[in-house]
């Protein structure tokens, strides 16, 4: 009996540790942990919720020993393409992808049924897509575990993403573990709070921001960064759509 309660308490732990927001809902792996490498579903984060897309974030100054042995340094026999493109974007990307090494999403039948399929997650076994085409630079990174590190906490786009959060003493990059921690991280920027407040202004003020906006909006985001209730960012921008219509 008391093996039974053991293992329902590492089961519970085990559910508890996968649960990671929109990251672990159904919609969200099946539109990006289906098969590929898992990278889609950070950077549609990126897109989405930080409303920058990785060509937005590229830099090629960033450290490159966390890319996948998948990602070929001389694609096309041309280092160059890789020095000056490839390590822009994957030298960002596929550290923080890292957290989502335990996470599949699998239909249960043999044909895709919408509502058939299932996320899978396999606490400390990386899936198998992680370690996929490791022909391609077999000295590339190795996929250990589900650690992820922010690199974007260094370079030209420090600024650009506005992390809210101070680094700890003597640490250069944001590190942790799990989808939910790094989640987290994303969420703890001036990036995020912009995003929200922009695509809310889309919806109330029926239009694109202009650039006579900025200021109205930044202060909107500036407010929602202290209690992150999207009631009062749509309750703000309202308000300041009403008055603007009327000038």
């Amino acid at each position: 009996m008391v093996d039974d309660f053991l293992g329902h308490i590492q089961g519970c732990a085990e559910i508890e540790e996968s649960v990671a927001g929109i990251f672990s809902t159904r919609a969200a792996g099946e539109a990006f942990f289906i098969e590929g490498t898992n990278r889609a579903m950070l950077r549609f984060t990126l897109r989405n919720h930080l409303c920058n897309d990785l060509e937005q974030l590229k830099d090629t100054e960033l450290p490159a020993h966390r890319i996948r042995q998948d990602v070929s340094r001389s694609p096309g026999g041309d280092s160059r393409l890789f020095l000056n493109g490839c390590v822009g974007c994957h030298s960002g990307m596929d550290p923080l992808a890292q957290a989502f090494a335990y996470y599949q999403y699998e239909y249960t039948g043999e044909e895709e049924n919408p509502i058939g399929g299932r996320i899978v997650y396999t606490p400390g076994v990386v899936q198998e897509k992680y370690l996929i085409n490791g022909g391609s630079f077999k000295e590339g990174f190795i996929t250990p575990n589900d650690s992820w590190t922010n690199h974007w906490r260094q370079g030209e786009k420090a600024t650009q993403l506005g992390w809210l959060s101070p680094l700890g003493s003597g640490e250069i990059y944001t590190s942790g573990t799990g989808a939910r921690s790094m989640g987290a991280e994303l969420a703890n920027s001036q990036a995020f709070a912009f995003c929200q407040v922009k695509k809310a202004f889309r919806t109330v003020c029926a239009r694109e921001p202009a650039e006579s906006d900025r200021v109205a909006l930044g202060q909107v985001a500036e407010d929602f960064q202290t209690a992150y209730n999207m009631k009062t960012v749509f309750a703000e921008l309202a308000a300041s759509c009403a008055i603007n219509s009327n000038l």
